[in-house]
């Protein structure tokens, strides 16, 4: 193979290299128009669990009822104080083990859940009313043995 066989062909003409630029523009300029309009959805706040597909099955919520009465205390999310108050009174209900499952539920919520945008106070406001298994269940982690 020659190299005058490599540069002769119909990329070599000026309109066609032309062409191929626009549509190289046009297409990285759909894709991050798209890709915007994709993350501005995901970033929405929202009432949904992180996982709204996950429905607990009747063995997991039968095997839930072993489980601490302070698993089924709900959180106060309408400020910082208010849920850290609520989290102190269930941390008195529950085992260690629990505990320890729930807050590092809620550190990973933090991190991964696009709604809260790692902002504790809108992640607590998100919690409001929920239990620590809702907070669990929105992982899909199991709670620490009782």
């Amino acid at each position: 193979m020659t190299s005058s066989s490599l540069f002769s062909g119909p990329w070599r003409k000026p309109g066609a290299y032309r062409g191929l630029q626009r549509l190289a523009i046009a297409l990285g300029g759909a894709l991050l128009i798209f890709s915007s309009v994709s993350f501005a959805q995901d970033s929405e706040q929202s009432d949904e669990p992180v996982n709204p597909r996950y429905v607990p099955t009747p063995a997991q919520l039968e095997a839930e009822a072993a489980y601490s009465e302070g698993m089924y205390l709900p959180f106060d999310g309408k400020n910082t104080k208010a849920f850290e108050s609520s989290l102190e009174k269930i941390q008195e209900e529950v085992t260690d083990a629990e505990f320890t499952t729930l807050t590092n539920a809620i550190d990973y919520l933090l991190v991964y859940d696009l709604g809260a945008r790692r902002d504790p106070e809108v992640l607590y406001k998100r919690l409001d009313g929920k239990t620590p298994f809702d907070v669990l269940r929105m992982v899909k982690w199991k709670a620490g043995r009782p």
